[in-house]
């Protein structure tokens, strides 16, 4: 497993001081990856509150609507912000580096809104402005899967990287890795393998 892969580098290589994780942005010291790693419960608590909960993050593009989609993905900031200010306030390392992750989760999820709210807008401004313009009803669609497939590609690190911290007999590692699998439908082969946690070691 990735974890326990993670956990052999960390105690037998010497010299680690970061760890960066490609795409989103996010780089770790040894010691705050290492209290992560040691944090199941509150990887946990996320995982059921902002991914199993949420549709809007798994369900398949064909189910979604445009105005369903657009609501989901403004009703997860506040929950994603919600964990962040918790365990930001907090002295323990392990929550502090969390409160990181849940922080990029919600800037992702929080753009994906504006752009696809941004989106529609223009859409059904055309179609007040342009006579014969008949595509709406598609090119909304259109916009609510891209918006969907590039939230997904961007989040889909963050979902995986806390179902590896959780404990192994945890219930919600079989209720994410089911939705995650839903969620992935519609994803290239390349794109599926690279939502596999990237770590350069440093």
């Amino acid at each position: 497993m990735f974890k326990k892969y993670v956990e052999t580098i960390l105690k037998n290589a010497a010299g680690i001081s970061k760890i960066s994780f490609p795409g989103t942005g996010l780089t770790f010291s040894k010691d705050e990856f290492v209290a992560m790693m040691q944090s199941p419960e509150s990887a946990s608590r996320i995982l059921a509150e902002c991914f199993v909960s949420r549709r809007v993050f798994w369900e398949d593009f064909s189910k979604e609507r445009p105005d369903y989609v657009l609501e989901s993905l403004q009703l997860a900031v506040p929950e994603l912000r919600k964990f962040d200010r918790e365990f930001a306030e907090s002295n323990d390392l392990a929550f502090l580096t969390t409160a990181r992750w849940a922080r990029y989760w919600g800037i992702v999820a929080n753009k994906g809104f504006q752009g696809l709210r941004d989106h529609l807008s223009n859409i059904q401004k055309e179609k007040n402005e342009v006579l014969g313009y008949e595509d709406a009803h598609f090119d909304r669609n259109q916009a609510m899967t891209e918006t969907l497939l590039d939230v997904r590609l961007k989040v889909y690190p963050a979902v995986r990287m806390f179902i590896e911290i959780c404990d192994d007999g945890d219930p919600i590692i079989k209720e994410a890795k089911e939705r995650m699998n839903l969620g992935m439908q519609g994803m290239s082969p390349e794109q599926i393998q690279g939502l596999e946690p990237q770590i350069d070691f440093a």
